[in-house]
């Protein structure tokens, strides 16, 4: 008798991720166990093993900190640290958010997933100097008011200033030599609109 090959959704594998994760002390076992699930959503998301996990996690506790994270997978804290490039990935494709105490998954996240589409971040794109400036005032307001951390902060100005190019000041600032001149100078332009 052959083996009925079950209907995968993107929230039914994620799911099974999360549920079978429990204590899985991020073993290779346990990735092996799970391939078809893993296979099927790092074909339809993009996503590595380690995001998988940390989004299935994160997804299913609603937030968590690195202790909850830990805790769960059964892993200590400095093991944890493994999964810093799948977060660091997750924030740079802006897929989660997190305000240097807790992790969320950004909205919009879970209804894709739950219409079995994948997540595309909202792309602020050909906006005026005008809007282009309220937006980095209002990203540098998340981050002061503590909804968001200091790195998906400049996430989101990087995604700002990559999707505008075509905006002489965003052509400006992008000649500079580093990313540290670049940053500086959307520091600036944050400010401009509270002025």
């Amino acid at each position: 008798m052959t083996k009925k090959k079950k209907e995968l959704t993107l929230i039914s594998a994620l799911e099974h991720i999360y549920l079978k994760s429990k204590n899985c002390k991020m073993e290779e076992e346990y990735f092996e166990k799970n391939a078809e699930e893993f296979a099927y959503l790092r074909h339809e998301l993009g996503l590595t093993d380690m995001q998988l996990l940390f989004m299935a996690v994160v997804a299913n506790k609603g937030e968590a900190d690195n202790v909850t994270i830990s805790n769960h997978l059964g892993i200590t804290n400095l093991r944890f640290m493994i999964m810093k490039s799948a977060i660091d990935g997750l924030r740079k494709k802006l897929w989660i958010i997190s305000n240097n105490k807790k992790y969320y998954l950004s909205e919009g996240v879970l209804e894709s997933l739950a219409d079995n589409k994948t997540f595309t971040p909202k792309i602020y794109s050909n906006l005026s100097e005008h809007t282009f400036l309220t937006s980095l005032d209002l990203f540098y307001r998340k981050y002061r008011w503590q909804f968001i951390d200091f790195a998906t902060l400049i996430g989101a100005w990087m995604n700002l200033l990559e999707n505008n190019k075509d905006l002489p000041i965003c052509r400006k600032i992008l000649e500079l030599q580093t990313n540290e001149e670049q940053i500086i100078f959307l520091f600036f332009g944050s400010r401009l609109p509270s002025f």
